[in-house]
């Protein structure tokens, strides 16, 4: 972590929730439930940590061009496929590497902000489904512009205007034409455009149309 006095960095917050994944992982054992489909704990654990094969260069890739908006959508066979390769180790090896840090390439500038949101996402997919507590790291508001650049297709054509309730502000889109703002907590809206259920609803100030537009709104990632 930072030292006295010092700013916390997204490469802080990355650092800090693989440790408290960690944590959980440990707390709820291999075969909990997580909120991805029929993933358990431990497919969990492998999925998060099969990005960081060949000290993290494809994900590197991978995340440098999904915050251009270019999407991936994997065969699920080559997702089980990294997933069980991961698994072979057994648990608790999963769990000592996530208390190691992180590979130096997946925090660059360039892809910290997707890596603070792989290993948080995930974090929170595995305590929301074991009632489990999960905090918002400082700079979770940070992965925001990331998330919409990379959900640009889903979403509405508008000037879109995000807010945080801890003053964080982001606009993107089209100076012109319709406006709308979005205003939620940081954790929140990350998993309302990550599609996950936020636990509340982020509030939208829109013209009818386009609110209509992003309450139907299904992040996908």
């Amino acid at each position: 972590m930072s030292g006295k006095g010092s700013a916390v960095t997204v490469r802080d917050d990355v650092e800090a929730e693989r440790a408290m994944l960690a944590d959980s992982l440990d707390a709820v054992g291999p075969h909990a439930q997580t909120a991805c489909g029929d993933w358990t704990a431990f497919d969990l654990a492998a999925h998060v940590l099969a990005a960081e094969r060949a000290a993290g260069a494809p994900a590197f890739c991978v995340r440098v061009l999904a915050a251009r908006g270019v999407q991936f959508h994997p065969r699920p066979q080559v997702v089980s496929w990294a997933i069980r390769r991961e698994r072979r180790g057994g648990y608790p090896p999963l769990i000592r590497r996530l208390r190691q840090r992180s590979p130096r390439l997946l925090l660059a500038p360039a892809v910290a902000a997707a890596t603070l949101f792989e290993v948080w996402m995930h974090h929170d997919d595995l305590t929301g489904a074991n009632d489990l507590a999960h905090g918002t790291p400082e700079c979770l508001a940070e992965v925001i512009p990331w998330l919409v650049r990379y959900q640009t297709s889903r979403l509405p054509t508008a000037r879109l205007i995000v807010r945080t309730t801890d003053n964080h502000e982001f606009a993107f889109g089209p100076n012109a034409g319709p406006r709308a703002v979005l205003t939620g907590p940081a954790g929140d809206l990350v998993r309302w455009l990550a599609g996950r259920r936020p636990l509340t609803a982020p509030n939208i100030e829109a013209e009818a149309a386009v609110t209509d537009q992003l309450r139907a709104f299904a992040g996908k990632i």
